[in-house]
C-alpha cells in the first residue's frame, strides 16, 4: 500500500532566521503605528485631572481628672438632661484643667 513519507524537521539555522525576520518585520509595524499616531488612546484628548486637598480640622478637647480622682469618675458626673437655676449665680470655675488639641 502507500506510505506517507516522512517529514523532515526544518533546519535550526531556518527557523532562527525566520523568527529574527518575523520580529523585525512586527517591530517594524509597530513603530510605524506610533509614529503616525494610529494608537486609538493617543488620539483622544484627555482632560487634565484637576487635584484637590481636602483638609479637615478638627479640635480635640480633653478633661483632665483632678488629683486623687480616678479615670471613670468625671465620665458618671455628667448629667445628660438640661439644668435649670432659678437664681442667677455667676458660672463657677472650671475645678479641672481643660487641654486642646487640634489635628
Amino acid at each position: 500500500m502507500t506510505e506517507a513519507r516522512a517529514r523532515r524537521r526544518p533546519s535550526p539555522r531556518l527557523v532562527i532566521w525566520g523568527s529574527v525576520a518575523l520580529f523585525a518585520a512586527l517591530l517594524a509595524l509597530l513603530a510605524f503605528e506610533l509614529g503616525s499616531g494610529g494608537a486609538g488612546a493617543a488620539q483622544t484628548a484627555s482632560r487634565p485631572v484637576e487635584v484637590r486637598k481636602v483638609i479637615v480640622r478638627r479640635v480635640v478637647t480633653t478633661v483632665a481628672p483632678a488629683a486623687g480622682e480616678t479615670a471613670a469618675a468625671p465620665a458618671e458626673a455628667v448629667s445628660s438632661g438640661p439644668v435649670s437655676t432659678l437664681t442667677s449665680a455667676p458660672a463657677p470655675e472650671p475645678a479641672e484643667p481643660v487641654t486642646t488639641g487640634a489635628s
